[in-house]
């Protein structure tokens, strides 16, 4: 939209446009940071940590003592901004303790000031969209910080987050972005510390799975969601193992006209079962998967015979396939089946690493 190109030379110049919302172009100038920000290089790490972030906090920290509406604006953008340096940083082992507990303060004021910010206007997007930037922070700030520091705002933040969950009737899109930043913070946490919360939570993945009002293609994140807690909890997962089973092999066959939709649907679906495999794997817990093997192994046979398999999509079905040997003769059914042995061979003919990978793990 005409706004200048963002470098390591004007980045700060950039900012302060965004601060004065100079020419209106607030919006146009974030894009232009954020493109910078996301693209940043090793050369330009120490110019984030020692000169863009400590501002951004600046002005991040000043509009959250402001409630006007232009501010408020800024300040989303602000958390967005920070985020993708925390993201990007984080993803190059870059150290991002120097700032990381004063985001971690700022971004919880933040979380609480969406409710003191309500004017009770029965239009909440403002609000969610807010809440959603704030979840997203959070769950990239999970990686680095203190695990103390971590556990002690996650017992003010449960609950926001499980409204967040509970959003999915009336936005789905906050639903489904709380449920990523659950598995971020909890796979951040001791398995002690995350137990404390997971009656909540199952209780309400659980009932997103059983509305039957809510298309199935709409459910596909809370199967990720319920992988992350299952590798997390491991033996202690077998405390949900019953009543998920029990929704999930009751929606398994669900077959979407849209290849890509069904495709998503069941890479995720099989990610959960691999997370439960693996969860439970090893001593009494594994035993109790067991009893849901049949179903299992119809569902992968159900997969393997649809035309609408790209390869994505057959490697983690296979990888599936390779979990669940270690119940040994007992899915030899299912392995002799020529379809699941033609999957296996396009795998480990793929010309891509990581599906070769799948099948030499």
């Amino acid at each position: 939209k005409g706004y200048k190109k963002t470098t390591k030379q004007n980045a700060l110049s950039v900012l302060d446009d965004i601060h004065k919302d100079f020419q209106g172009k607030r919006d146009d100038a974030g894009v232009s940071l954020s493109d910078f920000i996301q693209n940043a290089d090793e050369v330009n790490f120490p110019f984030l940590t020692d000169q863009l972030i400590p501002k951004l906090l600046e002005y991040f920290g000043v509009s959250l003592t402001i409630k006007e509406d232009d501010k408020t604006s800024a300040r989303a953008l602000y958390g967005i901004l920070l985020a993708t340096c925390v993201d990007v940083l984080s993803d190059n082992g870059c150290d991002c303790s120097s700032f990381a507990d004063k985001l971690l303060s700022l971004n919880m004021k933040w979380i609480h000031s969406i409710d003191d910010d309500d004017d009770g206007d029965d239009d909440d997007d403002d609000a969610d969209a807010a809440l959603e930037d704030s979840f997203y922070m959070f769950g990239n700030l999970a990686c680095v910080v203190q695990k103390k520091d971590l556990e002690k705002c996650m017992s003010e933040v449960h609950h926001k987050l499980l409204d967040g969950l509970k959003s999915y009737k009336r936005n789905l899109t906050l639903s489904v972005a709380t449920m990523r930043v659950v598995g971020d913070v909890s796979s951040s946490l001791e398995k002690k510390v995350i137990s404390l919360y997971c009656d909540d939570y199952f209780t309400v993945l659980l009932q997103i799975l059983r509305d039957h009002e809510l298309a199935q293609s709409s459910k596909s994140s809370v199967y990720t969601c319920i992988c992350d807690f299952a590798l997390i909890l491991e033996e202690k997962f077998s405390k949900y193992l019953p009543e998920v089973m029990e929704v999930v092999q009751s929606t398994s066959f669900y077959e979407d006209p849209d290849e890509y939709t069904m495709s998503t649907i069941t890479e995720d679906l099989c990610d959960m079962y691999t997370g439960v495999i693996q969860g439970l794997r090893g001593g009494a817990a594994e035993q109790q998967f067991e009893p849901y093997l049949p179903h299992l192994m119809k569902y992968l046979s159900f997969v393997f015979d649809r035309d609408f398999l790209v390869e994505g999509t057959t490697a983690k079905a296979v990888g599936l396939v390779g979990d669940i040997c270690v119940y040994g003769v007992k899915v030899k059914p299912l392995i002799v089946q020529d379809r699941v042995k033609q999957a296996v061979a396009s795998c480990a003919n793929s010309s891509d690493p990581e599906t070769k990978r799948i099948i030499f793990k």
